[in-house]
């Protein structure tokens, strides 16, 4: 049997009955835009975590979310597009993924490395951001050391994204106040 040809009905029939080729057709498909789906949400996101993302997509697809689509309500590729941005959403949102981005190191040569900042400069601004909470450098990080969009980061922390952006300006503000004194 050729699964290429299935039509997309017959390949959701064939994985619900859990054949194995199915799956991988299924796989061949989606495989780009469940990826893509996943980098539109997590733009910075290291192989390990797309990785991760798209196993916890599958895994919700073989633990039963499949034999929950309904073809009269939309497309699949929609569907499947919409399980992935929210298996992201929650992958971020995750202790493991946030005990792993706290450790992401923000420090004044990446903020502000140029021949002519002095030294100086420099540690007055390491010395700035030790001072922020756990919490505020864990926006930081998010939204500079590992470029999450203001978006997903208000995705993460179930705030609107105005909030998170005035959030990240205060802290950026007194981070350079405290910087320059």
């Amino acid at each position: 049997m050729d699964w290429r040809l299935l039509s997309e009905a017959e390949l959701i029939e064939a994985c619900r009955e859990r054949r194995e080729e199915a799956w991988r057709e299924l796989h061949r498909r989606y495989c780009r835009l469940i990826y893509h789906c996943i980098l539109q949400i997590f733009a910075g996101a290291a192989r390990e975590d797309v990785e991760d993302i798209t196993q916890g997509v599958y895994l919700q697809l073989l633990r039963g979310q499949l034999d929950r689509y309904d073809a009269s309500l939309g497309a699949f590729s929609t569907w499947v597009g919409l399980i992935s941005t929210r298996q992201t959403i929650n992958y971020l949102k995750s202790r493991e993924y946030r005990q792993r981005s706290s450790q992401v190191v923000l420090t004044a040569d990446c903020a502000s490395y140029h021949p002519a900042v002095k030294l100086s400069q420099r540690l007055d601004l390491d010395d700035a951001l030790k001072r922020l909470s756990p919490d505020e450098y864990r926006l930081l990080a998010w939204r500079y050391g590992e470029e999450l969009t203001l978006e997903t980061i208000a995705a993460i922390r179930g705030k609107a994204v105005s909030t998170i952006s005035r959030q990240i300006k205060r802290i950026l503000k007194r981070v350079q106040r405290d910087a320059k004194s």
